[in-house]
């Protein structure tokens, strides 16, 4: 009876190791995917809209077929004139090394985004359609797309009129516009990397970055007033509204 009893046994365990081996690799729960980081060196900071003035700068003066654009992208374009503005923060090359460093993170982002996929049908989760992303087209269209408040608009128009300037705005033009009403516009600062890290693959879209970052700031204020400093509730509901919005309008 006890031979009987041990044949069986190792029959059973013979057929569950067999049935463990051939189970689909799709119901396996793997290791949870380790998101990328960037390694950043020294990174120069800039008034929050200059470089969507630069950005829209730069088109308009393609459209006058100008000279100072004549050979040079919206990169180059942008690194020259904050070496102008700025000489004290800018530096040459800085634009081609958050190129660089951008393109590097997509390609490891995209492959996290993969073996994440993987991971999450692991574990019975569907992965999320990701958003399309609007280019910008037209001012009409950013603001429609955007769903500028009468506010809003009047900061996007102000910003489009200094970016018409031609000749473009020199620092002292520049540093008085964005210093009127109190210095709302120019009380803010924004590294280079981030923005060339978030809007690298939509370009002409700087202002979408700022006004999700003006938004946050906004609601976080109405919804948690005094409770929004680090570590408290509406911090952290500051960068999910943040991140969500984002997501949305950047990808």
């Amino acid at each position: 009876m006890k031979h009987q009893l041990f044949k069986c046994t190792l029959f059973l365990a013979g057929i569950l190791s067999f049935t463990s081996c051939t189970k689909d690799p799709a119901s396996l729960t793997l290791a949870k995917p380790v998101e990328p980081t960037i390694a950043l060196k020294s990174f120069p900071t800039f008034p929050t809209f200059a470089v969507h003035i630069l950005e829209r700068e730069f088109l308009n003066q393609k459209a006058l077929d100008s000279e100072r654009v004549a050979t040079l992208n919206l990169n180059e374009y942008i690194e020259a004139r904050l070496l102008e503005l700025y000489p004290d923060q800018a530096y040459e090359g800085m634009m081609d090394y958050y190129s660089d460093l951008q393109e590097q993170f997509i390609l490891e982002y995209e492959l996290y985004l993969q073996e994440e996929a993987i991971y999450d049908a692991s574990i019975g989760i569907e992965t999320d359609v990701e958003d399309e992303i609007v280019p910008f087209t037209t001012l009409e269209a950013e603001i429609e797309y955007s769903a500028l408040s009468e506010e809003e608009v009047d900061l996007f128009l102000q910003l489009e009129e200094i970016a018409l300037m031609d000749p473009p705005a020199d620092i002292v033009v520049l540093d008085s516009l964005l210093n009127a009403d109190g210095g709302r516009l120019a009380q803010q600062v924004i590294s280079l990397s981030s923005f060339m890290l978030i809007i690298g693959n939509v370009p002409y879209t700087a202002f979408r970055m700022l006004l999700a970052r003006k938004r946050a700031e906004s609601k976080t204020e109405e919804f948690y007033n005094n409770n929004s400093k680090s570590g408290q509730k509406g911090d952290a509901f500051r960068h999910m509204f943040l991140s969500m919005y984002l997501k949305r309008y950047l990808g």
